[in-house]
C-alpha cells in the first residue's frame, strides 16, 4: 500500500471503519502500517476486533493477535469455547494454539491468570500424569509418557492435541519450573465438574454485558407479546453515556444485509441524531447477540452475524408495522419510545399466533377427520402449513436452495394469513359436500390433492355422474371435457358460462354469511388458469391417466 494513500489521514473512527469494511488483505495492511499497530488494535471494541479477527483469518491474523489486549483475547475465548453449558476443548485447542503463537509469555501468564477454568480443565482432560517413585527407573514408562525433568512424566490422551501440549508444558517449564511442578502435582485433583460450572458462569457474566445472555435467559427473546401489552406499558429507553470502545461492525457493516427495503431499515435512513444512531447500534448489536445465544449459534464467521441480522431486521420491520398502525407517518417516534428487543418480540409475536392459529385450526379440520395427510393441500400449501409447525415458525418460500426462512416483512404475515384463509375455506367447503358421508381413501389416493378431488367432483357432476370421489374413465368425462373449450384468438379457453356454472355449484355448499365464495374468487380463477395451461392443447382421447395431475383418472393407479 502506497505511503501517500488517503487511508494515512483518517483516524480514530473513520479509520476503523474503513479497516472493517476493507478487504482481509487490505485491513491488515493498513493495521501493520500504522504508525503504531497496537494502539490501532487495542482502540477496536471486542466485537468488532474479534470480526476482524474473523474476516481476516485467525491464523493469518497472528500479527493483530500478538498485539491485542488481555481483554480482547479474553473476549474471543469466551465466544468460541463454549457449546450451550458445556465446553469444546476442540476449540480450546484452536484458540490456545493461536494464543501460544503470537505472544507466548503472555499467553502462560494470561492463561493462569484470566482463563484459569478453561486452562485447567483444558490440561485435565488432555493429560495424564504419574510421578516417578525413588524406586522406579524410565524404563518403567512406556513410550507414551514423556518428561521434562525425569519426575514427571506425561501422556498426551488425544493425539491431535499432542504436539501443542507438549510444546506448552515445555515453554511453561522453561518460563516457570516451580509452577509447572505445582500444576503437575495438583492437575490429578481438579473437580472438572465444578470448575467447568465456575468458567461458564464467569463466562456467562462476562458476554452478559454485551447482550450473549446464557441461553436460559436469551431465549426469552422469542417469548411472546402482543400489541396491547406494548402500548399499555410505558418502557423506558436506556442512553449510553460512555462512548468509549463502541462496536461498529454491526451498523457500518451489516445493515445493508437487511432487505434493502424493509422499515426497519427506512427509518434508520431517516434518522440524523447520532446519539440515536448510537444507542440503536447498541441495541440492535445486543439484540443479535441474544439471538445467537437462542438459537445456540457458534460465532465463527461473518455470515452468522449476517443471517441474525437478517432475522433481527424482519422481525424489527413486523413489530414496527405493527405500532404504526400500517402508516409510515405514525412510525417516526417508535424507536425513540421503544426498545428493539421490545418491538422485535411484537413482530415474533405475530409469527407465533399464526401458528397457534394454524394448530388450532388443525385439530377440527375436515382434510384431518377423512384421515388425509397434510400433502392434499399441494405443494404450496403443505410448505406453508408445515412452516408454522416448527417449533419456531418459518416462511415457506418454495425456492429449492432455500426452502423456508424468517418472517422478513408484513408483506410475509399477509401473504400467510391470505394462504389459510383459503385453505380453511376449501376445507369447509369439502365438509360441506362431504356433509352426509365421510368418505374413504386407499393407498392408491396418495397423490390425491384438493384439485384433483374438486374438478373430478366437478367433472362428474357436468357428466351426470354421482357427485363422489371415485376416478372416472376418460370416456365418461370426454363429452363434458370437449365442450370445456372455446376458442379466443387462437387460443382455447375455458367457456366462461362453464366458470359460472361451476361457481354456481359451488354457492350450493356455502351459506351467504360465510363469505366462502369471495374468499376463494382467486383462488378458483387460477385453478381455471392452470387447467388451461395444462390441458388446452389436449384432446380429450389424449388424456393419460399417468400424466394427468388435475383430475382422478382411472388407471393412475385408482381402481
Amino acid at each position: 500500500m502506497e505511503i501517500d494513500n488517503p487511508l494515512y489521514t483518517l483516524s480514530g473512527d473513520d479509520l476503523k471503519k474503513r479497516i472493517l469494511s476493507a478487504t482481509a488483505e487490505d485491513a491488515l495492511e493498513i493495521i501493520l502500517d500504522s504508525s503504531s499497530p497496537a494502539t490501532l488494535v487495542q482502540s477496536f471494541s471486542e466485537e468488532d476486533l474479534f470480526w476482524l479477527v474473523q474476516s481476516i483469518g485467525p491464523r493469518d491474523a497472528l500479527p493483530v493477535l500478538s498485539v491485542a489486549s488481555n481483554k480482547q483475547w479474553r473476549y474471543m475465548v469466551d465466544l468460541q469455547v463454549w457449546g450451550r453449558d458445556r465446553l469444546n476443548i476442540d476449540s480450546v485447542h484452536s484458540w490456545f494454539s493461536l494464543l501460544l503463537s503470537a505472544d507466548t509469555k503472555r499467553f502462560l501468564n494470561w492463561g493462569f491468570r484470566e482463563q484459569p477454568e478453561i486452562t485447567y480443565l483444558y490440561l485435565f482432560k488432555n493429560i495424564e500424569v504419574k510421578i516417578r517413585e525413588e524406586d522406579q527407573s524410565l524404563s518403567d514408562f512406556n513410550d507414551d509418557f514423556f518428561t521434562l525433568d525425569g519426575v514427571f512424566f506425561v501422556r498426551v490422551l488425544n493425539q491431535g492435541h499432542e504436539a501443542f501440549v507438549r510444546d506448552f508444558l515445555d515453554r511453561l517449564a522453561r518460563h516457570n519450573l516451580d509452577f509447572y511442578h505445582a500444576l503437575l502435582l495438583n492437575i490429578r485433583g481438579v473437580l472438572a465438574d465444578a470448575l467447568e460450572e465456575e468458567g461458564y458462569h464467569f463466562k456467562s457474566v462476562r458476554l452478559a454485558e454485551k447482550g450473549f445472555l446464557p441461553f436460559e435467559e436469551a431465549i426469552g427473546v422469542y417469548q411472546y407479546l402482543n400489541l396491547q401489552t406494548v402500548t399499555e406499558n410505558r418502557y423506558k429507553i436506556t442512553r449510553k453515556k460512555d462512548k468509549t470502545s463502541q462496536p461498529l461492525t454491526n451498523m457500518t457493516y451489516f445493515l445493508p444485509s437487511i432487505a434493502g427495503d424493509s422499515l426497519f431499515v427506512s427509518y434508520m435512513r431517516k434518522i440524523d441524531s447520532p446519539e440515536t444512531i448510537e444507542r440503536l447500534q447498541c441495541e440492535l448489536a445486543g439484540l443479535c447477540n441474544q439471538i445467537l445465544s437462542a438459537d445456540l449459534q457458534v460465532v465463527n464467521d461473518r455470515e452468522v452475524l449476517k443471517q441474525a441480522i437478517q432475522k433481527a431486521g424482519g422481525y424489527l420491520s413486523i413489530g414496527l408495522d405493527l405500532l404504526g398502525q400500517g402508516d409510515p407517518a405514525t412510525r417516526t417516534d417508535i424507536l425513540d419510545r421503544y426498545p428493539l428487543n421490545l418491538i422485535f418480540r411484537l413482530g415474533y409475536g405475530q409469527a407465533l399466533e399464526r401458528k397457534w392459529h394454524a394448530e388450532k385450526w388443525l385439530k377440527g379440520a375436515w382434510f384431518k377427520d377423512a384421515g388425509l395427510e397434510i400433502s392434499f393441500w399441494g405443494q404450496r400449501w403443505e410448505g406453508l402449513l408445515t412452516g408454522l409447525g416448527k417449533k419456531r415458525p418459518l416462511f415457506y418460500t418454495g425456492l429449492a436452495e432455500k426452502e423456508y426462512r424468517e418472517f422478513e416483512s408484513p408483506d410475509d404475515i399477509a401473504h400467510w394469513d391470505r394462504g389459510l384463509e383459503q385453505i380453511r375455506n376449501l376445507d369447509r367447503l369439502f365438509a360441506a359436500i362431504f356433509a352426509t358421508r365421510v368418505p374413504t381413501w386407499t393407498v392408491a389416493d396418495n397423490d390425491l390433492t384438493w384439485k384433483s378431488l374438486l374438478l373430478t367432483l366437478w367433472a362428474r357432476r357436468e357428466s351426470g355422474m354421482p357427485i363422489t370421489p371415485e376416478p372416472v374413465t376418460t370416456e365418461e368425462i370426454k363429452p363434458w371435457f370437449q365442450n370445456l373449450w372455446v376458442n379466443k384468438g387462437g387460443m382455447s379457453r375455458i367457456r366462461q358460462e362453464t366458470k359460472t356454472s361451476f361457481l354456481d355449484w359451488i354457492a350450493n355448499y356455502t351459506e351467504p354469511e360465510e363469505d366462502i365464495l369471495n374468499g376463494l374468487a382467486n383462488t378458483f380463477e387460477e385453478l381455471f388458469e392452470e387447467l388451461e395451461g395444462e390441458y388446452r392443447s389436449v384432446q380429450a382421447e389424449d388424456l393419460d391417466p399417468k400424466f394427468v395431475r388435475l383430475f382422478r383418472l382411472k388407471g393412475r393407479g385408482n381402481k
